[in-house]
């Protein structure tokens, strides 16, 4: 069991420029588990129609200097 299971979310994956529909399980603070089923955990969150971020998102874009 996870200490906290967020469920159902979209994850992206920008590497590989693809989205899937999935669950993240987090134990002692790290991530432990991504995969497409649901997880248990002592939390669980139901994140269906947001997206699953593990870090900041800056969507203020711009190019600084010249191009």
């Amino acid at each position: 069991m996870f200490d906290v299971a967020i469920n159902n979310g979209m994850l992206i994956d920008p590497d590989l420029k693809t989205s899937f529909k999935g669950s993240l399980g987090i134990k002692d603070g790290k991530l432990a588990e991504i995969t497409i089923g649901e997880l248990d955990g002592i939390k669980n969150i139901n994140a269906s129609g947001l997206i699953i971020s593990l870090g900041f998102i800056d969507i203020h874009g711009h190019v600084d200097g010249e191009e």
